[in-house]
């Protein structure tokens, strides 16, 4: 009977440590939050971009705090299944450094009304950067393009293609790539749906569900993404421009084969964050994942673009080497 008994009291335990929450990196106090800033929101009507487009997108601007003024512009990219409000502490420590954010959200996502993103390609996703940083910066100012996702590799895509580029007023100083999907695997979140828990660890709860939630349900999107991969694998990126890319966990990511974007970004020249137990999103994950990305993000902008300003040591509470998930490749 005893034995019995104490069969089934290990069986409990281990079953309640199966159900505890997994967490990247040890477990420490919260961090101190960036402090807010204020983002402009404004409406750019579709008609602005193509003729008789109907329906505006959606675009917020976060500048660096009065009395400073930007020295560089950056114009951001989201994911499929996202939008611009999951990274505003991404752009404020971006604003923090001296850099004017902009960011829309893309057809299909958010609060942007033009018609779904089947009816977008590429040429024309290049376009839209290009009236946003025409509009919302200045042509004295760098201009730094950056993206997350399917939106790094629509930033990888206008880099890398001529025509592309003729679209922009200026060209870019720099581009960050957080986990571009030039490697996309063929089941977003391991069964063709994007969820909170499979993007990243500890999601937040009251965060709006991804949407679209599966690229399947846009499927002239799909199909030209798949399309876009393949061609971004086989170009590359203007050596001029310098490219910083952070990579996720190959045994997390449920959305990009991290093992194939490292040997990419290797090829490619880029500088290479990669952070051990990272889900896809990895500016969002906790402590210490997602802080010292923003940060890192920051360091290679300082060292690529003059003017940006990057503080040592921002990442609260600090990070010891032996805590550290992210090393530089």
């Amino acid at each position: 009977m005893w034995g019995r008994l104490g069969a089934v009291l290990v069986a409990a335990l281990v079953a309640a440590g199966l159900s505890l929450p997994v967490r990247v990196g040890p477990a420490r106090p919260a961090p101190a939050p960036v402090a807010p800033l204020e983002a402009d929101e404004f409406r750019v009507p579709g008609s602005d971009l193509r003729d008789g487009e109907p329906g505006s997108f959606r675009v917020i601007r976060t500048a660096p705090p009065p009395p400073q003024t930007p020295v560089a512009d950056l114009i951001f990219l989201h994911g499929h299944a996202d939008r611009v409000d999951n990274h505003r502490e991404l752009f404020a420590r971006w604003a923090q450094a001296g850099i004017a954010v902009v960011a829309p959200d893309l057809p299909s996502h958010g609060d942007t009304s033009v018609r779904g993103i089947d009816a977008w390609t590429t040429g024309d996703i290049a376009a839209l950067v290009g009236l946003l940083e025409r509009r919302y910066g200045a042509t004295g100012r760098p201009l730094i393009l950056a993206g997350w996702s399917y939106g790094g590799l629509m930033a990888t895509r206008i880099l890398q293609s001529p025509d592309h580029l003729r679209a922009l007023a200026r060209r870019p100083a720099a581009v960050v790539l957080l986990v571009p999907a030039v490697a996309p695997l063929p089941l977003t979140g391991g069964d063709g749906i994007s969820r909170h828990r499979s993007l990243r660890h500890d999601p937040d709860p009251e965060a709006a569900p991804p949407s679209p939630a599966s690229p399947l349900l846009n499927p002239v999107f799909a199909v030209r993404l798949l399309a876009e991969a393949w061609a971004a694998r086989h170009d590359r990126l203007p050596a001029e421009v310098p490219a910083f890319v952070v990579a996720s966990d190959a045994a997390e990511d449920r959305y990009v084969d991290a093992d194939g974007l490292l040997r990419w970004a290797s090829a490619q020249g880029a500088q290479v964050l990669s952070c051990t137990g990272a889900r896809h999103a990895v500016d969002l994950e906790p402590w210490p994942t997602g802080p010292t990305v923003r940060q890192a993000t920051v360091g290679f902008l300082a060292s690529a673009v003059p003017g940006v300003r990057s503080e040592p040591d921002t990442v609260d509470p600090p990070v010891t080497d032996q805590e550290q998930t992210c090393r530089m490749r």
